[in-house]
C-alpha cells in the first residue's frame, strides 16, 4: 500500500523532470512499484509515515546529499491521504468481488454481528461464489448498525446493500448463521425474512456452534469436578501474589507450565485446556496447596476426584479435536456429516472399551491409573459411560442425520448412490450420460474439488451442475465471520476507537489483488508542504 501511495507523487515528479539531470527523477521506475502483494496492505497505515519513509530518505541523504532529501519530503502521506488511498483500494476490491458474484451462477453468504471496542454494534457479511471453476469467498459488507440490532435490522441492512449494488437474492442459495433468535427465528428473525425474498434459500446453524452445544451435557459428579477445577484456578489465577508464588513453585519443580489457564464459556476451546493444564499441574497445585486451608485444597489427594479430572480433560481434548478440524473454512456438508459420524461411532467404541476395563483409550487417565496401581471403580465407570451415552445423544440431536440422497454429488459415477439419487428422471438420465463418460470420470478422479468438478462440466450438464451447487455452496459454519471480528478487534482497539474500519478490513481480509496501475492513473497526486 504504502509503495502505491508513494507511487502517484513520484510519477507526478517523473512527469515534470524527465528533462533533468537529478539522479532520484532520471531512473527508471521498477516494475515491482506496481506490482505488490496484498500482504503489504495488511501493515499498519502508519507503516508509511514511520518506517518507510525515514528509511528512503537515510537511503537518498547518504547515495545523493541533503539536496535530494527534499524531493522525498513531498511524498504524501498525512493520515487524510492514506484513508483516501484505502478506500480507493478497497472499492477497488469490492468492486472485483461484486463483479465476480453477478458472474456467478450463484452465492452463499454465512452472516454474524457483533460489538466493537467502542460499543458500536457491526454487521459482517462474507460471500463465497465461484470465480474461474474455483470457490472463493470475500468480504461482502461491514456495516455498523444502531439500536436493538433485531432480525429486521439485520434484514435491512444486509437488503439495501443488495439493492444498491444489485445483487439478486434468486442468487442466493445458502446462508449461514449462529443460533440466536434474531439470526435465526422463524418468525421475526433474519432467516424468516430471507425466506420471504428467497424461499429457497438453504439456512445452515453453524456446525461448531452445534458441536459446542452437543458438548455441554454432564453427569452431576463430573459437573462438581469441572466446577471444583474451575474454582481452584479462580484461587490462584484471581490474586497476583498466588499468581507468582505458583509460577515460582512450577519453576523450581521443572514443569513445562509456569501458569494456570482461565475458563470461559465464550472460548469453544476453554474447558479442554484448562482441565488439561490443572491436570498436568496436579503436583504442584497439591504442593501449593500443602499448608493452605483452602477448603478444595484436599481433592488433589483424592485419588477418585484425580480419576475425574483425567477423564475431563481426556474427552474434552477430543471434544477440542473435533472442533477444530470443523473448523475448515472450506468444507462441504459431506466433509462435516463424516466427521461427527466418525465422532458419534467413536463415541459408541470409547463407551464399550470402559466398560470392557480398557482405559488406555483415554491416555492422561490410564497414564494415572498406571502410576497410582489402581482400576477404574464402578461408580466412575458408570458416570463415564453415562458420559458419553449423553454425548452421543446430544450429537444425535444437534447432527441429525440426512440420509444418502445427495451423495451422488461426491460419487457421480457410484452406482449405489445413483439409486439412492433423488433426481427427476431426466435428470437421472443424464447422470448416466455423466457416469457411463470415461474422460469425465479421468478428470474426477485427478480433481481434487468437487466445486471444481461440477464447475468443468456446467455447458453440458447445466441441470446436475446447478443442484450440485445448491449442496456444496452453502457455508457449513460462521467460522470466517468469526476470524474477521478477531481481525476487525486488531484493526479498531483502545487506541484507536473511533476509526471506520470498513474499507481497512476489506483491504486486511481480502486476497483479490488490486488494480495498482488504474488506481495510480486516476490520482493526481500533491505534495506535502
Amino acid at each position: 500500500m504504502d509503495h502505491w501511495l508513494k507511487t502517484g507523487s513520484v510519477s507526478k515528479s517523473k512527469r515534470k523532470t524527465t528533462e533533468s539531470n537529478d539522479p532520484i527523477h532520471t531512473q527508471e521506475m521498477p516494475s515491482s512499484i506496481t506490482n505488490i502483494s496484498t500482504e503489504n496492505l495488511k501493515k499498519l497505515p502508519q507503516i508509511g509515515e514511520n518506517l518507510i519513509l525515514p528509511s528512503i530518505k537515510d537511503a537518498v541523504h547518504c547515495m545523493f546529499g541533503e539536496k535530494y532529501v527534499n524531493k522525498i519530503n513531498a511524498i504524501p502521506l498525512s493520515n487524510d491521504t492514506v484513508s483516501r488511498r484505502i478506500k480507493d483500494i478497497s472499492y477497488d476490491i469490492e468492486e472485483t468481488i461484486l463483479k465476480d458474484i453477478n458472474n456467478s451462477e450463484m452465492f452463499s453468504i454465512q452472516v454474524d454481528e457483533s460489538t466493537d471496542v467502542a460499543q458500536l454494534a457491526v454487521l459482517l457479511v462474507i460471500a463465497r461464489y465461484i470465480k474461474q471453476n474455483e470457490s472463493e469467498e470475500g468480504l461482502l459488507l461491514c456495516h455498523p448498525l444502531t439500536g436493538r440490532i433485531t432480525g429486521a435490522d439485520i434484514f435491512h441492512a444486509i437488503d439495501s446493500y443488495f439493492a444498491e449494488k444489485k445483487i439478486k437474492w434468486s442468487q442466493c442459495c445458502g446462508l449461514s448463521t449462529d443460533g440466536g433468535k434474531s439470526m435465526s427465528g422463524c418468525y421475526s428473525g433474519l432467516l424468516a425474512r430471507v425466506k420471504v425474498v428467497s424461499p429457497l434459500i438453504k439456512w445452515t446453524h453453524c456446525c461448531i456452534h452445534r458441536q459446542a452445544l452437543a458438548s455441554k451435557p454432564l453427569p452431576a459428579d463430573l459437573k462438581d469436578v469441572l466446577d471444583d477445577s474451575c474454582k481452584v484456578v479462580n484461587f490462584i489465577k484471581s490474586r497476583h501474589t498466588y499468581s507468582r508464588i505458583f509460577s515460582l513453585l512450577c519453576e523450581d519443580m521443572g514443569s513445562l507450565h509456569k501458569t494456570l489457564l482461565l475458563h470461559t464459556e465464550v472460548r469453544w476451546l476453554s474447558r479442554g485446556k484448562v482441565l488439561t493444564r490443572l491436570f498436568e499441574l496436579r503436583h504442584e497445585v497439591q504442593m501449593f496447596f500443602e499448608d493452605h486451608p483452602f477448603r478444595l485444597s484436599s481433592k488433589f489427594n483424592d485419588h477418585e476426584w484425580l480419576q475425574k479430572l483425567a477423564y475431563l480433560s481426556d474427552v474434552f481434548l477430543k471434544l477440542n479435536n473435533l472442533n477444530l478440524t470443523l473448523q475448515n473454512s472450506a468444507g462441504t456438508i459431506f466433509q462435516v456429516n463424516d466427521k461427527i459420524e466418525s465422532f458419534v461411532k467413536k463415541l459408541e467404541f470409547w463407551k464399550t472399551c470402559i466398560e470392557n476395563n480398557q482405559p488406555e483409550i483415554f491416555e492422561a487417565m490410564h497414564d494415572f491409573l498406571s502410576e497410582t496401581d489402581m482400576n477404574l471403580s464402578q461408580g466412575i465407570k458408570h458416570q463415564i459411560v453415562q458420559h458419553l451415552n449423553e454425548l452421543k445423544t446430544a450429537f444425535a440431536k444437534y447432527f441429525p442425520k440426512c440420509g444418502k440422497k445427495d451423495h451422488w454429488i461426491m460419487f457421480p459415477f457410484s452406482e449405489i448412490y445413483f439409486k439412492s439419487a433423488v433426481l427427476s428422471a431426466r435428470e437421472k438420465e443424464k447422470l448416466i450420460e455423466l457416469k457411463t463418460d470415461s474422460s469425465l470420470q479421468a478428470a474426477f478422479l485427478e480433481k481434487k474439488s468437487l466445486i471444481t468438478f461440477w464447475a468443468n462440466v456446467k455447458d453440458e450438464y447445466p441441470e446436475l451442475s446447478y443442484k450440485a451447487f445448491n449442496v456444496l455452496l452453502p457455508f457449513t459454519s460462521s467460522v470466517l465471520v468469526e476470524r474477521a471480528f478477531s481481525s476487525y478487534t486488531f484493526i479498531k482497539n483502545k487506541y484507536r476507537n473511533r476509526l471506520s474500519v470498513s474499507s481497512d478490513l476489506r483491504v486486511y481480509l481480502s486476497s483479490v489483488e488490486p488494480d495498482f496501475k488504474k488506481l495510480s492513473a486516476s490520482k493526481q497526486a500533491q505534495g506535502s508542504h
